[in-house]
């Protein structure tokens, strides 16, 4: 047995430390654990951190695609507004880009050589949706340029008949030309001013 130095319990000989007082058997301050003390948690908030920031940037960056995607859809519904409405007599999306590039010189020789321009089409390809469509356009003004030039002619005894027969002659001219250069620029639309004749549809 040993006697502790400061209180005077007896400890038994195999403790250094009193277990009445704290102190060293001996009287001197026991050592203390100066060993720094570590957080078990510390490692695990920190990527508990450094997730929480990647998922920010992740919704921050969601954010800015929906706010570029809702003005995307804002511009375009403000392009389709501001675009003009489109002509019923406009057919030219009802014909394949190919078929178009392949009979386009043949259906502007619709209008430029009258009937010879048609026979010439039927030749061709009297198949074609594309040459259908331009053939029945040419018969249009080929037909109203028949009946005026008879009109014309059986009525030439008059004054008034004739001189209107010929100023409707030039205006179907012009309405062929129109026709063969709109046809050119790969535009398929009813002939301007006799569009509502629906005989030969």
């Amino acid at each position: 047995m040993k006697i502790c130095n400061t209180c005077g319990f007896e400890c038994d000989d195999n403790i250094e430390i009193c277990p009445t007082c704290g102190r060293n058997c001996d009287g001197s301050d026991p050592k203390k654990n100066t060993a720094p003390q570590t957080d078990p948690f510390a490692e695990y908030r920190k990527q508990i951190d450094m997730q929480m920031k990647e998922q920010e940037k992740r919704i921050e960056a969601i954010k800015k695609q929906m706010q570029e995607e809702k003005e995307k859809e804002k511009r375009k519904a403000e392009d389709e507004n501001k675009k003009p409405e489109k002509s019923v007599w406009d057919k030219t999306e009802l014909f394949p880009e190919e078929e178009v590039k392949k009979y386009r010189l043949t259906a502007v020789l619709i209008y430029l050589l009258g009937i010879f321009g048609i026979i010439l089409a039927l030749v061709t390809d009297k198949s074609s949706p594309y040459l259908k469509f331009h053939i029945t356009e040419g018969l249009k003004i080929t037909v109203v340029t028949a009946a005026l030039t008879v009109i014309s002619v059986v009525l030439c005894w008059t004054f008034i008949i004739p001189v209107l027969s010929g100023l409707g002659l030039i205006v179907l001219t012009a309405v062929n030309l129109i026709s063969a250069y709109k046809t050119l620029t790969g535009k398929s639309e009813n002939a301007v001013i006799i569009r509502n004749l629906t005989i030969l549809n």
